[in-house]
């Protein structure tokens, strides 16, 4: 995939007729429902951070470049949060619960950690009540997913495990499962939804509507999580990586804001396509447990 060092905030406009080349990988902003750093591998300095910051952290961007992420955190967690970022397995550390000072409390955050060029990124979002765990609870839940589809025979019974145990568990109104054919052409071959949604069920979706680019960067991230297609995308300043000389890679962001053909097109067709694809009829924070739960999935041709 060619690489094109400008983000999508300073391209000309994005039409149909050049979302194929489209820097999507490098959009230079992030959905707003979290906040983003990116930090000095070394010395953990802020060198970039999403405009947002005074929303979630309560203090402007430009008080917080150049100054040490340990300076937002409780002096007894530096050591744990330092560790988490040295680490080379993210896999392993990932994700965190970590709380950061605002201007006069603790704001507590579930947050992942990955690298960007030469900076690691922290990726937060809030932690809401429901993010609390019941473990009983979500272990039987989980086993009883296992089960549902090791008692499977079939591709298609399958197909249709999978669909109602991610909806079971993620809570989602309608979740498809999508299969590309040799040619890129999508088929929804699997579905479970809510009475309230409308069913794309056995719909075809041609080649186009998920360009090449696209692909390419969902078989790098398996994971793609919009709340609402309606936001508004909380720009990263700078712009520019001061180690770099250029913006960021967001490929691995769970952050990462999305091309505006694409949102529109959501907003056009409530239609979200992709390889296993979780709908909600209203906006919807998605919990980390679903994302997380997900990841440790990979998606496999069959």
């Amino acid at each position: 995939m060619q690489d094109n060092h400008s983000p999508i905030s300073s391209c000309h406009k994005v039409d149909l007729d050049n979302c194929s080349t489209e820097p999507i990988h490098r959009p230079g902003s992030i959905q707003p429902h979290g906040v983003f750093l990116a930090l000095d591998a070394t010395s953990g300095v802020i060198l970039q951070i999403s405009e947002n910051c005074q929303e979630h952290l309560e203090r402007p961007a430009e008080s917080l470049l150049g100054q040490s992420i340990e300076s937002l955190t409780p002096a007894e967690a530096n050591g744990l949060l330092q560790a988490a970022l040295q680490s080379d397995n993210w896999r392993k550390t990932n994700p965190i619960a970590r709380a950061f000072h605002t201007t006069d409390s603790l704001k507590f955050f579930n947050g992942i950690i990955h690298r960007s060029d030469v900076s690691v990124i922290l990726e937060l979002e809030p932690k809401a009540h429901q993010d609390m765990i019941d473990f009983p609870s979500y272990y039987h839940n989980v086993r009883e997913s296992i089960l549902s589809l090791q008692n499977t025979r079939t591709i298609d019974e399958a197909c249709a495990a999978v669909v109602a145990q991610v909806r079971r568990l993620c809570g989602y109104d309608r979740v498809d499962l999508y299969k590309f054919d040799a040619d890129w052409n999508g088929n929804v071959i699997a579905e479970s939804r809510s009475s309230t949604m409308d069913s794309y069920l056995y719909q075809r979706f041609p080649a186009g509507d998920i360009p090449e680019r696209a692909r390419r960067l969902y078989a790098l991230n398996w994971l793609r999580l919009i709340v609402t297609a309606d936001y508004v995308p909380s720009r990263i300043v700078p712009e520019n990586n001061p180690r770099t000389g250029r913006p960021l890679d967001l490929s691995f962001s769970t952050l990462r804001s999305f091309s505006p053909v694409h949102l529109q097109y959501l907003r056009a067709q409530s239609q979200n396509p992709g390889a296993l694809v979780f709908h909600h009829g209203t906006e919807r924070a998605h919990g980390w447990t679903d994302g997380f739960a997900l990841s440790m999935c990979p998606p496999r041709p069959f």
